[in-house]
């Protein structure tokens, strides 16, 4: 339970019921879908937006994104390169968008990832209010020697995220693998208002199902 309850001040408890885990062998192992029936409809044919990314390229070298914690990095040929060193808080690289988003709006993360070491990596994307009142996230591993390659995370807003660097819109990559092993690869970085998509509540897309 991430969020803070006390059934005297705020009305009740979290209830679970009706919990089942089985084997899919039919199922795709290249996605993740968190389907939420409290998902609203999409609105068919309508366009996405422009980016609110930007340098989302990286040919502005760090311009409009931040580091943070335990985290080594560098661009290198307009590619984001880090990994995460020991230590926590865990590594992060994020950008504050600042742009206001509305409950129920739908938003759509597209980010090529590769990983030019040895050995497995495991990146959290979030996609989120920049004060975490609310949030989506997505894991992807990523095989040794990965090129850079497409991944996709959709997902809904559940409350207003209203503007400001501190309350907007913001993409957060963290590298949740420890080790000298380099690098983690990001690039080509974009985020937009999808209205036109069909979510059903959180996914996490890996290449060849976008």
């Amino acid at each position: 339970a991430a969020t803070t309850n006390n059934s005297a001040t705020n009305g009740g408890f979290l209830q679970l019921d009706n919990v089942s885990l089985s084997h899919g062998p039919d199922a795709s192992d290249l996605r993740t879908l968190c389907e939420d029936p409290t998902s609203p409809p999409h609105t068919p044919g309508a366009p996405a937006s422009a980016s609110l990314v930007t340098n989302g390229d990286f040919s502005g070298g760090m311009t409009g994104w931040v580091t943070l914690f335990t985290i080594t990095n560098q661009v290198s040929n307009g590619v984001f390169e880090f990994i995460r060193t020991a230590g926590l808080p865990g590594g992060v690289v994020f950008q504050q968008t600042g742009a206001a988003v509305a409950a129920g709006e739908f938003l759509t993360a597209t980010f090529d990832l590769g990983n030019s070491s040895s050995v497995r990596k495991r990146v959290t994307v979030l996609v989120h209010a920049s004060d975490f009142a609310d949030l989506a996230a997505c894991t992807f591993w990523l095989p040794p020697g990965l090129p850079l390659s497409t991944y996709q995370m959709k997902m809904r807003a559940t409350t207003p995220w209203p503007a400001g660097a501190a309350t907007g819109a913001t993409l957060s990559f963290y590298g949740a693998t420890v080790g000298l092993d380099r690098w983690i690869r990001l690039d080509n970085v974009s985020l937009r208002r999808s209205p036109g998509a069909a979510i059903v509540g959180t996914e996490c897309l890996e290449p060849g199902e976008i």
